[in-house]
């Protein structure tokens, strides 16, 4: 078993054994309190959340894309802004919302009525293809092997996404890069313009009214 391997299923092991905290937030305005999710597109994301009092408004998935399993509770938004699905009813007080990530994605609560509420969320990722090792009726260590081979799959899936926003972060980095040359260039040839023609011009002027 090569060293790379061994690591890949170690960091698998540790992902399947981990679990996130939850998080906790307070709506008590009409703004809408989102959190910022980045996983690779195609990812199965479950959101748990509470909210105590429920409210009445509605919950936002905005990404890239409008790939996602919606409910009753939830309107879905394409990047454009455009509505793709609506329902807006009393939001659950307790509830899993379970979707494909496309990229980066926005999940917001918004109330509509002035009522404080607090509430929890705990982002998680789901299984993929091979997760329904419980359907499957598979004992325990053909379900480990399922569940960790989804993780390692996950694991080279975030490689690979993180290498596309490598790529794009370092793209800006080289117009800004670019940018920060050319621009004070331009600045300063913008001022040797004006100081010319202001030179210029006063020279005519002194020397219409004969002054020098």
């Amino acid at each position: 078993m090569t060293p790379t391997l061994v690591f890949v299923l170690l960091v698998a092991f540790v992902a399947t054994t981990s679990g996130s905290d939850d998080t906790f937030f307070i709506l008590d305005s009409p703004d809408a309190r989102c959190f910022q999710i980045d996983y690779p597109p195609g990812t199965v994301v479950n959101v748990d959340y509470t909210l105590t009092p429920s409210i009445t408004g509605r919950i936002t998935i905005t990404g890239p894309t409008s790939s996602s399993a919606w409910s009753d509770t939830f309107f879905l938004k394409d990047s454009k802004g455009k509505t793709v699905e609506m329902k807006e009813s009393k939001i659950k007080q307790k509830d899993t919302i379970t979707f494909k990530s496309s990229g980066l994605t926005h999940f917001c609560f918004k109330q509509n009525t002035p009522v404080s509420s607090r509430g929890t969320i705990k982002i998680t990722r789901g299984l993929g293809g091979h997760g329904s090792s419980g359907k499957l009726n598979l004992n325990p260590i053909l379900s480990r092997l399922s569940t960790l081979r989804d993780r390692i799959t996950w694991i080279i899936n975030e490689a690979d996404y993180m290498k596309l926003t490598e790529v794009e972060f370092h793209d800006q980095s080289v117009k800004m890069n670019s940018a920060s040359v050319w621009w004070p260039v331009i600045q300063i040839l913008v001022l040797l313009v004006t100081g010319i023609a202001w030179t210029v011009h006063l020279t005519s002027f002194f020397r219409k009214r004969k002054l020098v």
